[in-house]
């Protein structure tokens, strides 16, 4: 039987984060081949400070058990000049762990920690177009599309991206 749990990153994560995320990267091979490659040589310290909770940055994981199956991750959005919008990142859940709603656990406690921030007014996210799940649960969540916009991430080739925002307070 499993046990799932959703918490917050720590440093002692660091190592179960890093071999997640550079699975999901390689997931998308075409897009993130070189930021493949890069993020291998990166150091411990590196990957700690993704795991230290901060009030910019946070990172979510589920796990089964004692293995981190999935993340997801909020940090203030660079390009919103008032600091008032957070942006939603590394949403990544083990394929042999998808379509049982577990992804909603940890949109719900990104969601929470973003809120609790009287700074944060919304949240905007990117999804890649063929990640219909996805869209299907922040849509159903509230999240609303904005736009599609090609983007090329890294020296990848482009794909179609469709943007939300999530708004709690006027």
């Amino acid at each position: 039987m499993n046990c799932f749990t959703t918490k917050i990153l720590r440093a002692a994560d660091s190592e179960a984060f890093r071999a997640l995320r550079l699975e999901a990267v390689q997931s998308f091979g075409d897009i993130f081949a070189n930021y493949y490659q890069n993020m291998l040589g990166r150091p411990d310290d590196f990957w700690r400070r993704f795991c230290t909770e901060t009030a910019d940055q946070c990172l979510f994981g589920l796990f089964d058990g004692d293995r981190l199956i999935g993340v997801v991750g909020a940090e203030k959005w660079d390009k919103d000049e008032t600091g008032k919008t957070a942006l939603w990142t590394y949403a990544y859940l083990k394929p042999e762990y998808r379509g049982k709603k577990l992804a909603q656990e940890l949109y719900r406690a990104r969601e929470e920690w973003t809120k609790k921030h009287p700074r944060y007014e919304r949240a905007v996210l990117s999804i890649q177009e063929e990640s219909v799940r996805s869209i299907e649960i922040h849509e159903k969540h509230g999240a609303r599309y904005l736009y599609t916009e090609q983007t090329r991430w890294y020296d990848g080739p482009s794909a179609p991206w469709r943007w939300y925002k999530k708004h709690w307070q006027d």
